[in-house]
Parts: structure tokens; sequence; C-alpha cells
């Protein structure tokens, strides 16, 4: 902010000083010219008016053009960076004996007359983010797997697991050793990619629609119960980066999406963690083990209760394989070396470390806007209207020299209000049209620079480009319809302003009326003003109707009626002391134009207890911890320890909640900003919390230990590693009540028990909200809620509920085992 600060005071003397230098120097130099008694004429005085206001323009381009030209610099240096990378390989290779640290390409037809089935084969192969470190990320590692065979890879967070699958995808060198892969590669990531568009979009990418192939898919992975849930069905819009869905939802569409893909190799990067567990059972065995039974598949997963179903079970520990072959062989060496749960090698991080460095559109329809936006634009001060003004000033003293003028002046308003009709209705829609297309061109861009791995691993840089050249040659076709309006009007303009000058000097001199020699130099003077100043301010008119839209938006946003954070009471500071919530009849949806997501919520959590909350996807689960942190108006009564929460100040009822979120989030700074960046906590506080979560040995490890560098969102840490730094948060502030949002989702399930057994210690006295999709996280709960389609269907004691042979949990936890 202070770089900011700086910046805008820099541009703002910049301003002031161009205002006012035209002044100024005219006074110095009749200043001097009266003190060394030089006499003063108009022809002097106007001619020095002149001088110094073509100096001022001057002035103007030049001191922009320097302040541009750093930003110019900055943005050359990033696009010689981009040109200078080296370029990507093919994906489709060959298996045979490769050079070491080495790729060979085959041709398709080749491939297809190959002996061999299609597959993928590591050998000796290690790899590292960043070629000139020392550290490897995967060391020595050996992996083969063949069409027809599933292969699972196992390990604890930051074990290299996700960073196998990026040696296969050749997004990560090798520095030694070989890889070949036979085939083509469909993958799925960890984290779901999701672009705008449409469902159906999401899930084809581009591949050809066969309405048979498609409905299977959608039925394997899942998704017609959401899809028969969405108004427009799979032509629902999903917004930007799928915000519409949930994670549970937005991970089965990039599953559809790699099933759907005709590939020969399938890499699916642990699609069961953030589905239920009756979602995840139907996942794997009709989809993994189903409908791909003859295909090549490598799957990472901390679902171990699937192992003994797979063909080979790869165990990596620190960039290692440890282990290697069907489940009943290495059963025991998973197990130990999951209860050691040792921390990832801090050299890979160090690595990553060095190497990391639904919006409303325009409507094109709108028509001319309201009073106020003009109204607030005007006393805003903006230069159109100072220049509106200086030019009427112009026209006025002229005509009150020569009342002459007013015949070409008003012809001359004539011929412009002629123009304005003509032309700015035309350009206005033009140019709203081009701001509508522009917007796609950033989205496009933004979403493929998120998703390149998986563009590449299918395949599609053509179709991505061939639809960006579309949105670009779209908005580029209407830009120049915008340019050719404009030039046509500033033409017109032009020549208006050419004529009227001319009739007015002959004016002047036909009719002088008397005029003085000084009044004809002001005369002229002000004709200039005229002339330099009235094409911008046709060109601001023009846009003004568009502009509009933009100042309604600051406005709108200006009015936007702020949470309200003030409350109208303030509890003791030891509030909460005790941590009994209740939700009584609590309806709840995110917007007035959507349906309820909370339907009449009805229950009671006494003060200690730990509650396991279950459902399907989309059942209601985080919507509960989103009217419980207040993120949404709802309906209904929230009270914690009698207090209703709607009265209680906003920043107030959030401090005193912690929360483990189901996506971790990390922010650019160090590592210490992300676990306490309020600076409350001693070092040896910091360090106890991250011994909780075994995370110490790793963290002391790295080279700057508490303030190692963290990349933006956390890239270069593991899901399960960030999650873990999320739970250091939460024991940090030690709050009353705990929520966590699927919190142990992305680790394995010995870690999952670490973390819960972290939580019954070190949160013994606080009332836990446990969201989980694996059953066996919540069974120690003391009680149970089961949600569906944002109703409670079962509430009780863990033991009631299990009696249930016909409930839900019962079902799930059936499924569980």
């Amino acid at each position: 902010m202070s770089e900011i600060t700086k910046a805008n005071s820099c541009c703002i003397g910049n301003y002031s000083y161009l205002v006012y230098y035209q002044k100024l120097s005219v006074f110095l130099c009749i200043l001097i010219a009266v003190l060394n008694d030089v006499s003063l004429t108009p022809q002097y005085v106007f001619a020095l008016l002149i001088i110094y206001d073509t100096l001022r323009q001057t002035s103007h381009i030049w001191s922009f053009a320097l302040i541009h030209n750093s930003e110019l610099m900055a943005s050359v240096r990033r696009i010689e960076h981009f040109l200078l990378l080296d370029y990507t390989k093919s994906h489709t290779m060959s298996i045979s004996s490769l050079p070491v640290g080495k790729f060979v390409d085959k041709s398709e037809h080749q491939l297809e007359n190959d002996c061999q089935s299609f597959g993928v084969s590591l050998s000796s192969v290690s790899a590292k983010w960043d070629p000139n470190t020392s550290n490897s990320t995967l060391t020595d590692v050996t992996v083969t797997a063949t069409s027809g065979k599933l292969v699972a890879v196992v390990g604890v967070p930051g074990s290299g697991k996700s960073t196998l699958l990026q040696v296969m995808l050749k997004e990560i060198p090798i520095t030694s050793g070989s890889l070949s892969v036979t085939g083509s590669l469909s993958y799925a990531p960890q984290e779901p990619w999701i672009f705008t568009g449409t469902l159906r979009e999401n899930i084809l990418f581009g591949e050809k629609m066969n309405n048979t192939k498609y409905q299977e898919v959608i039925r394997v992975c899942c998704l017609e119960h959401d899809i028969s849930r969405f108004s427009f069905g799979d032509n629902t819009l999903v917004g930007e980066k799928g915000v519409m869905l949930s994670g549970g939802q937005k991970a089965r569409v990039s599953l559809a999406r790699a099933i759907y893909r005709d590939a020969d190799v399938y890499l699916l990067d642990d699609p069961l963690s953030a589905v239920d567990v009756h979602v995840a059972n139907r996942i794997f065995y009709e989809c993994i083990r189903g409908y791909l039974r003859n295909k090549c598949v490598v799957l990472v997963t901390h679902q171990i209760q699937f192992l003994e179903n797979v063909d080979t079970v790869v165990l990596l520990d620190r960039g290692r394989v440890t282990a290697s072959g069907n489940y009943n062989n290495v059963e025991n060496l998973i197990k130990k070396s999951v209860e050691k749960s040792p921390a990832r090698d801090p050299s890979a991080i160090t690595t990553q470390l060095q190497a990391s460095d639904v919006s409303s559109e325009i409507d094109e329809d709108r028509g001319s806007g309201t009073l106020n936006p003009y109204k607030s634009y005007c006393l805003a001060g903006h230069e159109l209207f100072k220049t509106v003004l200086l030019v009427g000033g112009s026209f006025v003293i002229l005509m009150v020299f020569n009342y002459w003028m007013t015949i070409p002046t008003v012809l001359f308003f004539l011929l412009i209000y002629l123009y304005s009709v003509a032309f700015n209705p035309v350009i206005s829609n033009v140019k709203r049209i081009e701001g509508t297309r522009r917007s796609p061109i950033f989205t496009h861009t933004a979403a493929s620079v998120k998703g390149l791995s998986v563009i590449r691993a299918f395949q599609a840089q053509k179709h991505l480009i061939l639809k960006f050249d579309n949105y670009q040659n779209l908005h580029s076709s209407v830009l120049y319809l915008h340019k050719a309006f404009y030039y046509s009007l500033a033409f017109w303009a032009d020549i208006t302003c050419a004529f009227y000058n001319f009739f007015t000097l002959i004016c002047i001199i036909i009719f002088d009326n008397g005029m003085s020699t000084g009044q004809v130099g002001v005369s002229v003077t002000q004709l200039l003003v005229i002339s330099t100043n009235f094409q911008y301010i046709m060109k601001c008119w023009s846009d003004l109707d568009y502009s509009m839209t933009s100042v309604e938006r600051v406005i709108e946003y200006a009015d936007v009626t702020p949470e309200a954070s003030g409350g109208i009471c303030t509890p003791p500071e030891s509030w909460p002391s005790e941590g009994n919530i209740t939700f009584s009849s609590v309806s709840m949806r995110f917007s007035f134009d959507k349906p309820l997501v909370l339907k009449e919520v009805n229950f009671t959590v006494k003060s200690g207890e730990k509650i396991g909350i279950v459902g399907r996807t989309g059942a209601g689960k985080s919507s509960l911890i989103s009217a419980l942190f207040r993120l949404y108006d709802f309906e209904g009564t929230i009270f914690i320890d009698g207090i209703d929460t709607k009265a209680v100040p906003l920043h107030t009822l959030r401090s005193k909640i912690a929360i483990i979120p189901q996506e971790p989030i990390l922010f650019l700074g160090t590592l210490r900003r992300n676990v306490d960046p309020f600076d409350e906590y001693e070092d040896s506080h910091l360090w106890n919390a991250l011994e909780d979560v075994e995370l110490k040995k790793f963290v002391s490890g790295l080279p700057s230990g508490l303030e190692s560098e963290i990349s933006e969102g956390g890239a270069n840490f593991s899901v399960g590693q960030r999650q873990l730094l999320c739970l250091v948060r939460a024991i940090l502030k030690n709050a009353k009540i705990v929520a966590l949002d699927e919190a142990t989702a992305s680790v394995d399930l010995e870690t999952d028990e670490m973390i819960q057994r972290t939580i019954r210690r070190k949160f013994k006295d606080a009332t836990v909200l446990t969201i989980a999709h694996r059953t066996n996280t919540v069974m120690d709960s003391d009680k149970i809620l089961v949600l569906d389609s944002g109703n409670v269907v079962e509430f009780g004691s863990t033991e009631d509920i299990l009696q249930r042979p016909d409930g839900c949990f019962s079902g799930f936890v059936s499924m569980n085992s």
C-alpha cells in the first residue's frame, strides 16, 4: 500500500504541475518583463500564451510516456521470459530403452503396430521441480502399469504421489532413469479444474458428443442425481472456477471429463476424497473397476479400503518406492509406514519454494442511464466536466466580443447535435458489445493457465487455441467497428471545427464591431482552445453512456449495505464459555432467486459434544457451517450459549469460532504469517502446534524454518500439508467451538486418525462439528447429524443411530465397511 500511495502522489503531483504550468510560466514571464521595463503588447502576451500552451501539451504527453514506460518494460520482461521458456514435448511415447533422463517420441502409426500393450513405465527415475537444485523430489522410482491393470499409489501427505503423476505427464523434468508412455493419456487432477461454461462443455472438453457414451459416463461418475436437480440439466452454467458446484460435484465433473476421453492410460489423482462413502463405492466399482477395466489406470488414493481390489499397490515415502506388489504382500509394510507417518523431506519443499516463484454480464440491450449516475459523475469532478466548462466559457467570450459570432456558433451547435443523434447511440452500443466480448478473453486465458497440465494431458491445445481465436476474432471485429465509427465522428468533428474557425474569423474581419487588437487576440486564443479540446469532448461524450455502466456499478458498490458488523449486543469477553449451539427453524439460500439449501433445520448441541455431520454431496453440510458463521442471511435463529448470533457483532462471532475449511487456503508470505497472521503467539507456541500435527520435523528442516516463503495458494505444499497447517491455526486459536469441513478428505487414513487424536486432545473441552465423508472419522463422535437435500433426516447419539438398520447412517457405515 505504501508503494501505491507513493505512485499516486507522483501522479497527482504531475497532474497538478500540468494544470498550473502554463499559468505560472506566463505569469513569471510577464513579471520579469514588467520588472525590466519591457513594453507589453497584445502580440507579445498572446504569442506567449500559445507557445506555453503548446509546451504544456507536449510536457503532458512526455510525462505520461515516462510513467507508462516502466509498465511497458515490466510487460516486455514478462513476455521475454515467456518466449524463452522451453517447449514441452508430446505426451505420446513408446516403451523402449531410453537414454538417461530422456524422452523418445513415436508416431501414432508406429504405436498402432506396436505389439506391446499400452501403459506407462518408469525405470529408476529421479525428478525434481527445479533442475538447478541438488535435491530430488522423486528418487530412484520404478513403476510399471499396463493395459487392464489398476495400480494404486498410496503414501502419507507430501510423499510424492501427485508429483509421480506430474512426471508421467512430463510436467516435471526427470534427471535420471527412463520414462516411457505408450498411448494417449487422460488425467483428473487432485484439485478439480473447472472452466467457465456449461456442465456438458466441461465434461466433453472438445470431444465429439456420443449420447450413449455420455450418459454412461454420467452414470458411472454418479452425476445423474445432481444433473436432475439443476434447472437446466447439464446445460447449467457452472460459473467461473465452478462456483456453482460443490467440492464433490467438481471432483466428479473432473473425473467424468477424464473418463469420457477415449484414452489408453488414465491418471486419477485422488478422485474419491471429496465424495461420500456411497458415491466413492459406486465410482470405484462401477467406474474405475468396471468402465475402465480394460484400460491402464494409475490411481492415487487415500482410501485404503479399496486396495484389496487393485492389481498393484505402490507405497511412496519421501519420494521413494518403499513397497510394490499386490495388497496381501505389502499390507504390513503399508501399515508400518503410515504408523510412522514421517514428515515429507524438507528438501522437496525447498526445491518447490525456489521453483514456485458467477458474475453479472453487461446487458447489451441496456438503455440510457438514469440521471443519478450522471450527477455523481459530474460531482466527482472528472476532466470532461472541466473541459466542457472551459470550452463553454470560450464560446461566451467570443460572443461577448462580437455578437455576430452567434450565427456560426448556433450552426456549429446544430451540426454537433446532429452528429450526436447519428453517431452516439451506435458508438455506445458497439462499445457496450465490445466490453461483453472482451471479458471471455480474460476468463478463458486465466482458466487455461490454471489448467495447463490437464490441457496438455488431453492434447487439447488446438481446441483451446481455436476457442481463444474465436473469442479474439469476435472481439477484434467489434473493436474495429467501434474505432471506425469513432474516427468517422472525429473526422467530421474536425471538419466542423475548421469551418467554424473559418467563419468565426470572417465574422471578426467583416463585422469587427469596434474590436481592439487585444480583443481579437483573445478571440483567436479562445478559438484555439475550442479546436484543441473539442475532439476530446466528442470522444468522451460518445463513450459517456457506455461509461455510465461502470459509474452505476461503482455507485452500486458504494451503496451496498455492509454486513451488520455492529450487532445489537456485546457478549461478555469470555463468550462463548460453554459452547452450546442451538439451530431453531433455520432455512437458508445463497441468494433470493436460488432454492433453499437448508430447510427448517432444528437441533441442539451441548457443551463439549463432538458432532459428526454426514450426508451426500450437496446435502447442505457446508451450508450449515456457513450459517453458523453468518456468511449468508438465513431465516430462523442460531443460539450460541443462549445468545442469538444475529445480535452479536460479526467480527466477534467469527473470531470466536475456529474452522478448518474444505479447501485449505495458504496466503503468499511466510509460514509464520500464515499460521499466526496477527503475530499473537510466541515461537514456542507455534512449534508446539506444529509438533501436534507432526510437522515440526518438516518445518525445522526447511532452510528458513518459520520464515520460509509460501507461494501463492500454497502451491509449494501438498494439499494434505496445507490442511495440517490450517489445523495449526485452529490449535493456536483455542476456540470453544471448532468446525471441520471435510478437513481430512485429502489425507490418508492414518493421518486422518492422527488429526482426530489431535482434535480430541487439544479440543477435549470444546464443541466440535465434524463434516466428513469417511464414517470412521465420525464414529467416535457423541452424536451424528445426517442431512439430505437440506433437511435433517437423522440426529442422535452414535449408538442409537447405528441401531437403526434401515437408517441413512447405517447405510453409510455398511458401504464403508
